[in-house]
């Protein structure tokens, strides 16, 4: 009974630390305007805006919360645990301006950090490139 209760103890510490560090959505929410992996897209804001949403629901991640903001349009989603991983959270931002290019930037966070999927860039590189489908265009940066 005694290695039981070691073992017990044992999981308990290591998996306390991963919940204390788990990331939420406020996390992303909260980074910095500046934050996260960019790119910029040659076409218009309306058409750059309705890319990233379209190539989110391609990518079975639908938007949980989008804000039309005066300088940016932002989108928070929220994807669900799946495989080797408790999910990720998430932010993209299509910064508005009046002519192109469009920047958009990717902010995405694992839920816990030693899940094995679930990496921001990985997330961004495959936005970028359905939103290159949905715009016709290709990787300029």
């Amino acid at each position: 009974m005694t290695s039981r209760w070691r073992l017990i103890c044992a999981l308990a510490a290591l998996t306390l630390p991963l919940a204390v560090n788990a990331c939420n959505s406020s996390t992303v929410q909260k980074a910095p305007a500046d934050a996260g992996t960019s790119r910029s897209f040659d076409a218009s804001y309306d058409q750059v805006k309705q890319a990233a949403v379209d190539a989110l629901v391609a990518l079975q991640v639908p938007p949980s919360q989008t804000e039309e903001q005066p300088d940016a349009f932002t989108i928070l989603v929220s994807r669900a645990p799946h495989g080797f991983s408790w999910g990720e959270v998430g932010r993209i931002t299509v910064e508005k301006t009046a002519t192109p290019p469009i920047l958009v930037r990717v902010v995405y966070e694992k839920r816990m950090p030693l899940q094995f999927g679930g990496s921001e860039s990985g997330f961004a590189r495959n936005l970028f490139a359905k939103m290159d489908k949905q715009l016709g265009t290709k990787t300029a940066n």
